[in-house]
């Protein structure tokens, strides 16, 4: 589950149970689908562990695949309807809100439905697009940021809706890395690495 689930898609890492010792760990966009891939996968593995128990009747098996399944094919039967779940869930989003003032918006939102809560990505009127995730409307934690034209001009840490903590500024129009260490209120501060177009550096505190 951490293998297929765990893709931006996720959301904050999420750990359930199930009875019977089923566990999954991954990052979800919500409990719900973290839970939904679980019982996927659980059903997965017991229908392969039927396939390998002896003296159950085989035959609807033999009948769509010429044989009994094998320890090993069972196994891997079940893995790949786990894969399956996986990237079902992880890939489910809310309906997009639009607001007035043309952004567009999809993904969690809190219990009352009036704030973007969790894993989201907002569209702004302008064509900026923004990744990650949010906290009270503002961004907040891990993101990122890109143009119009899907250059990714900033990858990393958020705070209220800044720049706060480490992240990575890359040049849009060469989308090279500029900067990579530490931000404090949307400014470099603290330790980090500066790249320059002329192939210089700064490495120190800011």
């Amino acid at each position: 589950a951490v293998a297929a689930g765990s893709r931006h898609w996720g959301g904050p890492v999420r750990t359930l149970r199930r009875p019977g010792g089923w566990r999954c760990i991954g990052g979800f966009s919500s409990a719900r689908a973290a839970a939904s891939v679980l019982d996927s996968a659980a059903a997965a593995a017991a229908a392969a562990h039927e396939a390998m128990i002896p003296g159950r009747r085989r035959s609807g098996l033999r009948r769509r695949y010429g044989a009994v399944m094998s320890r090993g094919g069972a196994i891997a039967l079940g893995l790949l309807l786990l894969a399956a779940a996986a990237s079902a869930a992880v890939n489910h989003l809310p309906p997009s809100v639009q607001g007035s003032s043309g952004a567009r918006y999809r993904g969690d939102l809190s219990e009352d439905m009036r704030s973007r809560e969790g894993f989201g990505i907002m569209v702004f009127s302008d064509g900026s697009r923004y990744e990650g995730h949010w906290r009270n409307n503002m961004m907040h934690g891990q993101g990122e940021l890109s143009l119009r034209n899907g250059t990714v001009v900033y990858r990393g840490k958020f705070e209220a809706g800044m720049r706060h903590g480490a992240g990575v500024e890359y040049d849009p129009t060469t989308s090279k890395v500029t900067y990579e260490g530490e931000f404090r209120h949307h400014k470099r501060s603290g330790r980090g690495v500066a790249y320059f177009s002329d192939g210089g550096r700064y490495d120190g505190a800011w």
